[in-house]
């Protein structure tokens, strides 16, 4: 019974949004019908026609109550009143273009910049890390002397990666550096990362030509080999094919062997990638290299910190830290300083 009764009402609701004046016309001449009976009952009982209509109209309480009472049976009074608002507002602004068309840039301008501003943080702190089980990878950090460091030494990456029970892979990679590329005309300095083999599976890098680094090409007195960005490769080589072309990097020659994938490569990035080649034997303890580390499956992060947290003879505290935490509070960083120079700017 129940469905019945919407298979009934829905089409009445929505005729009476759609066509609107049938519905209101149809009405008036119902009630119309209605008026008339009453007055010639009354007018058969002997009173005047004035008297008859007026009599007529109380019994019935009024017209425009009666419509009232009418329309709000439909059900659709909230729709109707939002219709006519909106028609009242766009009569109204057309009467005034230039505070209309103030208006509306103001609005624009608002929504734009509330868009692009939830795009950043969107894009920097809301949407997951786009690497392969991101919440598998983690950074190894120092304690030193009461403070945090996110970098570590030669040294002590070395000493990392023989931990083999707790990480399925590790890497070293330094930060991004100027090299000079020569030997062509113009020059150009570019942007140069050294990185350990295992960087590029580590997150998730891919590439559209050619291949990334073997164990081999990262031992010390390695060969040298470079992978490079697809802007690189657009920029200096266009349609040839670069794989097996040499580079010269300062006074050395370095041949391409692949190029990466656009989608790993954004914002800052570098222009190519040049192999670590780490000194297993390396006692270098210069703090210039970041460590990043995939857990072995099964191995939670409780269970890694449990078996990693020890003091070593080099007198500091090994941490470990979700890499996408760690992202997550670099960008927020940046995004308070930005805001500082922004207001700064403004006053």
């Amino acid at each position: 019974m129940r469905v019945q009764h919407w298979f009934y009402t829905i089409p009445l609701r929505l005729r009476s949004i759609f066509r609107r004046r049938q519905v209101e016309h149809d009405l008036d001449e119902e009630l119309q019908y209605h008026l008339d009976k009453k007055t010639e009952e009354l007018l058969s009982r002997g009173l005047d026609p004035a008297e008859a209509r007026n009599a007529a109209l109380r019994a019935m309480d009024g017209l425009t109550q009666r419509k009232e009472e009418c329309r709000d049976a439909r059900r659709v009074n909230l729709i109707d009143n939002a219709i006519q608002d909106l028609r009242y507002g766009v009569r109204v602004l057309a009467k005034a273009p230039g505070f209309t068309a103030v208006a509306v840039l103001t609005l624009a301008l608002g929504i734009g910049a509330n868009t692009a501003i939830f795009s950043v943080i969107d894009a920097v702190l809301l949407k997951p890390l786009n690497l392969p089980d991101p919440d598998r990878i983690v950074q190894l950090m120092l304690f030193v002397t009461g403070r945090n460091a996110n970098t570590a030494s030669l040294l002590e990456f070395n000493i990392y990666r023989e931990r083999r029970e707790i990480f399925d892979q590790i890497a070293a990679y330094d930060t991004v550096k100027g090299i000079n590329l020569t030997g062509i005309d113009p020059p150009e300095q570019l942007r140069r990362m050294l990185v350990s083999v295992d960087y590029f599976s580590l997150f998730g890098a891919h590439t559209v030509l050619g291949r990334t680094f073997t164990e081999q090409e990262d031992r010390p007195g390695g060969p040298h080999v470079a992978v490079i960005s697809q802007e690189l490769r657009n920029r200096r080589f266009a349609s040839e094919d670069p794989i097996g072309k040499v580079l010269t990097l300062g006074d050395d020659a370095y041949t391409v062997i692949g190029v990466l994938d656009t989608s790993f490569l954004e914002g800052d990035a570098p222009d190519l990638f040049l192999p670590l080649q780490a000194d297993p034997l390396s006692t270098n303890g210069a703090h210039d290299l970041k460590v990043a580390a995939r857990l072995k499956p099964g191995v939670t992060l409780a269970q890694a910190k449990a078996a990693f947290y020890a003091r070593d003879w080099l007198g500091v505290v090994a941490l470990l830290a979700p890499l996408e935490r760690r992202l997550g509070r670099r960008a927020s960083a940046r995004l308070a300083y930005a805001r500082r120079k922004a207001l700064a700017a403004r006053d």
